[in-house]
Parts: structure tokens; sequence; C-alpha cells
């Protein structure tokens, strides 16, 4: 499995796709950033960690990973399906579960761990720029930013077996993005029409719940107002996150897997 897996990084290394995906991941949160500090002045000293949370700018940046995730992961899984890898790994002697997990382990290390990682270079380069900020708990924080890896490991899983499924990394990410439209339409249906709670329902929603803060009050700090938003972290949250993320993780790989191994190669 090891070959494999060292087969399927390099085949992402020299991917253009991958590449460019990982750049704009890096430069399009800096980007947004900069507009926004030019809008305020050119104030890029008001640009803090702190800040960024409470204005949802970052909730928005991981937000934003779910392309690169879904690309990422479905490149993974499904780059070499129309050169006949799998085949030649099969006959080679591979047993088709290490062929699959070798393409899973990738899948994870670079579409999610590599994007949660990414996500996480503008609020730590504005640190220690500028300081955290007054308007956030900063453990608090790091706390919600460390629980948006299980939402991403989820949505990595979802990807994964669309990419198995279709055998396709091109399909597999039309694939993805259209579960993303169809699911942003169910949770719209079922908050505004039945009420229901769905901050862990759905991963990409999972996210948005753990970076964007609902509630905040007004203090005065050296003589300022101040917002300060209410970012602690709940048990709620906690158990809701990983547990929902793992339940779906688990079966997403199962259906994948099941699917792979009984699907005919030729």
């Amino acid at each position: 499995m090891l070959n494999i897996l060292k087969s399927v990084n390099y085949g992402l290394r020299k991917d253009k796709v991958v590449n460019i995906s990982i750049i704009a991941m890096i430069g399009i949160p800096f980007l947004l950033l900069m507009m926004i500090s030019s809008g305020m002045g050119n104030a890029v000293k008001n640009l803090t960690p702190s800040f960024i949370v409470g204005s949802q700018l970052l909730g928005m940046i991981f937000a934003l990973s779910y392309l690169g995730i879904t690309i990422i992961s479905c490149k993974a899984m499904g780059m070499d399906g129309s050169d006949k890898t799998i085949n030649y790994e099969i006959m080679s002697g591979h047993r088709r579960f290490k062929v699959f997990a070798g393409r899973v382990i990738a899948g994870i290390l670079w579409g999610t761990l590599l994007i949660w990682i990414i996500n996480a270079i503008p609020i730590s380069v504005f640190y220690l720029i500028n300081g955290w900020g007054k308007e956030t708990d900063a453990l608090d924080v790091i706390k919600r930013m460390l629980l948006c890896f299980f939402p991403m490991l989820r949505l990595c899983a979802l990807n994964l077996m669309l990419a198995s499924i279709f055998g396709s990394a091109g399909k597999g990410i039309v694939g993805g993005l259209g579960t993303f439209a169809l699911f942003d339409i169910i949770e719209s249906v079922l908050s505004e029409n039945f009420n229901l709670q769905t901050d862990f329902m759905f991963g990409f929603i999972n996210i948005l719940y753990l970076l964007i803060p609902q509630n905040s009050r007004e203090f005065i700090i050296d003589g300022k107002p101040v917002t300060v938003f209410e970012t602690a972290v709940t048990k709620e949250a906690v158990f809701g996150t990983i547990g929902a993320s793992l339940l779906f993780t688990v079966l997403y790989l199962t259906v994948a897997y099941i699917l792979f191994k009984k699907k005919d190669r030729h």
C-alpha cells in the first residue's frame, strides 16, 4: 500500500489542476482580506484574527475550501481512472482494499489536512503582524478551528465516495459540486419551513456554525467601545461535530469501498 500511496502522492504533486487549486486556496483569502483592508483606508493593522472572526471572514475562508476539498479528494481517488492504473495495480497482486486505502489516505492528507493548514495561514500571518485583537477569545477560536477538521474530513470522504462511484475525477468533482448545491437547498428548506436545527446535519453548515459567531455584547475596553463575540466552545459543538462527522465519514467510505470492490475493471 505504501507504493500505491507514493504513486498517488506523485500524481497529485504533478497535477496542474491540484497545484492551481492549492495556489488559489492560499491566494484568495489574502486577496479578500487585502480588499477589505483597502476599504478600511488600507488599515492593515486592523486586520487582527479577532476582527477576521467577528466579521465572519474566517467562516468564509473555510467555506471556500469546499472547492479545494472537492477537487483534490476527487483527483486522489479518480485521477487515474481513465488510464487503467487501478487495473494494473490489482493485476500486479495488490489487494483491492490496499488499492482503495492508498487513495483514501492520500485524499485525506491532501484534501483535509493540507487544506486545513492552508486555511489557518491567513489568521496566523495576521496574528504575527497585529496580535490577536480584543473581539474574541484566542483559545476558543483555535478550538473551533481544530474542530473544523472533522467536518472537512467528512466532506473529503463524501467526494472520495463520489469519485469512486463515477470512476472519474472530473465526474466526481461535478457530482461533489452538485451535491453541495442539493444539500444547500435541503438545509434552507428544513431550517426555514420546518424550523429544524441543521448545525451538524451537513458538513458545510457545520463549519459555518463553528466559525461564524452568533452572539455578541458591547464592552468598553481601554476607553473604547468594542464588540466582543461569544466564542466559548460548548459540549454540544464538540460532540455534535465529532460524532456526526465521524459517522458520515465511516458511512461514505464504507459505501465507496463496497462499490469499489464490486466494480468490474476493464
